[in-house]
């Protein structure tokens, strides 16, 4: 970096007092403070001009403009290399992250996925998310009101069934005493006892 400088030192009289070695004898910049001019080559160059009215002289130094873009593109590349090799490692880090979490939710997919129809039993609620809780009590609430549903559908054929006997039974027997007695009363008595059997079913 300092073989890219090249400076001067003047006096106000303007006699050069002395010189970088890369620097030409001429006054390289006549405007104090920065400024940025061009060598008998072409090349660019940016300067910075101070001027001590204590001591009466006048220091120039300049840099050229392809050691800034140099240097600028270095201090690019230092900040934006640890950002490059991170970044793969954030994304796969963030990936692992919510993969992790959204484990449970993969694992309560795959329990309803593989329930059977007639399988009303309650979902274990413990290993879920809190987030997921308020839905899982939703849906373990909905099977226990389809299993009570289911029973009482199960208990009202029970029933229905038990009340269709005892009539059927009585018809049987009624059908069984008409086509075995040969008299007419006991014929008739036993048809109109199986009439009304049937209509009271």
């Amino acid at each position: 970096y300092n073989q890219s400088l090249r400076y001067q030192l003047w006096r106000n009289t303007g006699s050069l007092l002395f010189r970088s070695d890369n620097a030409p004898l001429i006054r390289m910049a006549v405007q104090t403070g920065f400024s940025d001019t061009l060598d008998a080559h072409g090349n660019g160059w940016r300067n910075y001009h101070v001027h001590d009215t204590n001591h009466g002289v006048r220091m120039i130094v300049s840099e050229p403009h392809t050691w800034r873009t140099h240097l600028a593109r270095s201090m690019i590349i230092s900040a934006a290399t640890p950002l490059a090799l991170g970044l793969p490692v954030l994304f796969f880090l963030l990936w692992f992250s919510i993969r992790k979490g959204l484990s449970p939710l993969a694992a309560l997919s795959q329990e309803i996925i593989e329930r059977q129809p007639d399988n009303l039993t309650p979902i274990d609620a413990k290993s879920v998310p809190d987030e997921v809780k308020p839905i899982v009590t939703a849906l373990n609430d909905l099977l226990t009101r389809m299993g009570q549903t289911l029973e009482h559908e199960r208990q009202f054929t029970d029933d229905a069934a038990h009340q269709l006997r005892t009539p059927l039974a009585a018809i049987q027997a009624q059908l069984y005493t008409a086509r075995h007695t040969v008299a007419v009363a006991p014929h008739q008595l036993a048809l109109d006892q199986m009439q009304a059997s049937v209509a009271r079913g």
